[in-house]
């Protein structure tokens, strides 16, 4: 069931990145967008156990309407890290229990 769920997310995962880039890469950032994007990133991650990128997604929802962009894009990096080790740790998690 685990690696079921697993699976859903790592599928899903590089669409929701995307999400949060493209709210980001419109011209002068589309802030709702982004705090949307946030948060369905945000709870996809808290579903899964990846507590860190759930964090990381909660700060950017919190502040994307009112940081600065320079803010916004330490957020999104963040996020984007987060992401890289949720991904590796599951990836690990899955593969170690087939």
């Amino acid at each position: 069931m685990f690696d079921e769920l697993a699976n859903a997310f790592l599928l899903d995962l590089p669409q929701r990145l995307e999400a949060v880039r493209a709210a980001f890469d419109v011209d002068g950032a589309d802030r709702e967008a982004l705090e949307d994007a946030a948060h369905a990133l945000k709870g996809s991650s808290l579903a899964i156990g990846a507590s860190r990128l759930s964090a990381a997604s909660a700060q950017l929802q919190e502040q994307a309407c009112s940081a600065t962009r320079d803010e916004n894009k330490i957020l999104i990096v963040r996020v984007e890290t987060e992401a890289q080790v949720a991904r590796d740790a599951l990836t690990a998690l899955i593969g170690g229990a087939s």
